[in-house]
């Protein structure tokens, strides 16, 4: 009897085959494609990253850069100091702020979509003005107020 009924087939419907191999295949399609997306969220965060540590480390050396012009031409009697710099209006599709902190020394990078990296700056002469920029302004730049000997970021 088990043999009869392991080769009994009659019940088996053309339908009941093809609605599993769909549904198999649907449901194959969909891991691939929540991979895929996972994959690309990963990939835009990392480039993120990636860029905000390569302008925050350029901006680091540009304060350092205006902290040094300072300190070479402080006896001169220079009372001010503009130093210009640019920054993409975009990173990864996405538009950011970048906040300058004088109690940390650190400079802040943070985008749309949450990604956030925090690069240190060292200045020994002068202080760095708390404040945060916008990526989507324009004409960034440093200017140094030689009555208060501090950064300003604009």
């Amino acid at each position: 009897m088990i043999k009869r009924f392991l080769k009994d087939d009659s019940a088996v419907s053309v339908s009941v085959g093809s609605i599993l191999i769909f549904s198999i295949s649907v449901l194959a399609f969909i891991m691939v494609m929540n991979s895929f997306f996972s994959m690309m969220d990963q990939t835009e965060e990392t480039v993120t990253r990636e860029e905000f540590e390569t302008y925050g480390n350029d901006m680091a050396l540009q304060l350092t850069n205006v902290d040094t012009i300072i300190s070479n031409t402080g006896k001169s009697g220079v009372n001010s100091l503009k130093y210009e710099f640019t920054i993409p209006d975009k990173v990864a599709g996405e538009y950011y702020s970048v906040n300058f902190s004088n109690k940390s020394n650190e400079i802040t990078f943070e985008s749309q979509n949450q990604v956030k990296v925090k690069v240190p700056y060292s200045v020994c002469n002068t202080q760095v003005e708390t404040t945060t920029i916008y990526s989507s302004s324009t004409n960034h730049y440093f200017f140094y107020n030689s009555s208060k000997n501090l950064i300003e970021v604009h």
